[in-house]
């Protein structure tokens, strides 16, 4: 209790303003996907997607927009290194809106990249703080993955049969580089419930098959795929290859390993049977597990809706090595819905639930600490607590008789 006492004292002095709306479904949703570069030692290259529904134009069609970067050593930007403006227009018959800069950023350090955007007509300042990791030239930082058209691979996933091009370093494609792949095809298994503290999922080990390519691969299967430069050790770059609508939960495998969180041993056996009958009886059984919660054909589409919309925001937010719904902070957001606060902190970000009518009244509070490894710097882990057991029970009784907690 000491340490969560201290964690949250940590990232209430650290980060005070909410920023719930990141992950509440919304058009703020999308504010300024990134991506940083590490194209040498000395400089990085930013990308941001700019949604083109969150830019303000004038009358003659065209936006002038100011970004602002601020790169510091510590969180609350109170240590600055730099400060760099610029200003680039947009109009409004261009497609996606993609801001490029070259910042002198040095390596051997991590910093944090404070960005804001800007215009006259813009109602509001779209900010966006990102950790650099740049102490060492093995992480993800230090690739770029993009596809045929040459257009940059924001996501951590792709679809199966794209042909992706690897970028190390600052090289390009024409440059003779070698790259070492390895594809993971087994299945990673999803987050255990909060109050598990004894451990983790570990992360996917050996890889079923290795190979070595030049400039591009085609993603061939469903799996998880790694790249690093030959001339590396460790480190390198993921992406999950899927198919479907991705997302989107479309298979029926999926469809029922997202309902293990809310079924008993035996409910659970009986929809993987199911789906041993086919895909028609498989449905089938779905739909007569909620059918069963819900008590009438409109409540259950209300549940299933409900359930599944939050699988696949699960998806956007959270997907990394393994998909979002398979992520700690995936399971939260599906049994206890989006958070009403979540806070920032300088080791990765804090929720809070305020409104989930628990029996104890009593906000609950998740901090989860970003962890860099070698499949992403992007994983978020739970510090879990036996304290969650109740309220874990509480959410998932409620689903199991047909009760939506947090509606948002």
């Amino acid at each position: 209790m000491l340490l969560t006492f201290l964690i949250t004292c940590k990232s209430s002095i650290e980060s005070q303003k909410n920023v719930a709306y990141l992950y509440a479904n919304t058009t703020e949703t999308q504010v300024l996907p990134s991506k940083i570069y590490h194209i040498s030692a000395s400089q990085s290259r930013l990308f941001l997607d700019v949604p083109k529904d969150l830019i303000y134009f004038d009358s003659t069609e065209v936006a002038n927009i100011l970004v602002t970067t601020r790169l510091s050593s510590d969180f609350k930007a109170q240590k600055l290194l730099w400060t760099v403006t610029d200003t680039f227009a947009v109009r409004n018959k261009t497609g996606d809106v993609i801001y490029k800069q070259i910042l002198d950023i040095a390596e051997g350090n991590d910093y944090y990249l404070h960005i804001s955007l800007s215009s006259p007509l813009q109602p509001r300042v779209l900010n966006k703080t990102i950790n650099v990791y740049k102490s060492d030239a093995y992480n993800d930082q230090n690739y770029l993955l993009t596809n045929a058209q040459g257009t940059l691979l924001f996501n951590s996933y792709a679809s199966v049969g794209t042909r992706l091009w690897v970028h190390y370093r600052g090289n390009t494609k024409a440059e003779n580089a070698l790259y070492k792949g390895n594809r993971y095809v087994q299945e990673y298994l999803p987050a255990l419930p909060p109050f598990i503290t004894d451990k983790n999922r570990p992360l996917p080990s050996q890889p079923d098959s290795t190979w070595e390519f030049n400039k591009s691969f085609t993603l061939t299967n469903e799996a998880l795929y790694t790249f690093r430069a030959s001339n590396t050790i460790k480190g390198g770059i993921s992406v999950i290859s899927v198919s479907g609508d991705y997302p989107k939960l479309t298979h029926i495998e999926s469809l029922i390993g997202a309902l293990r969180y809310i079924t008993r041993n035996e409910e659970y056996e009986n929809l993987i049977q199911a789906k041993s009958n086919g895909e028609k009886a498989a449905k089938s059984a779905i739909d007569d597990f909620w059918l069963a919660r819900a008590g009438s054909f409109d409540r259950g589409k209300v549940l299933i809706k409900t359930f599944y919309s939050r699988v696949q925001n699960a998806n956007s937010y959270f997907s990394t090595y393994q998909e979002g719904w398979k992520s700690d902070r995936g399971v939260l957001y599906i049994i206890y819905g989006p958070p009403n606060e979540v806070y920032k902190t300088s080791y990765g970000e804090r929720w809070v639930y305020t409104q989930l009518d628990l029996l104890d009244r009593m906000p609950l509070s998740f901090n989860f600490t970003q962890v860099s490894n070698d499949f992403s710097s992007q994983h978020y882990q739970l510090y879990r607590q036996a304290y969650y057991e109740m309220s874990w029970h509480e959410c998932v009784g409620a689903w199991r008789k047909g009760i939506i907690k947090n509606v948002r």
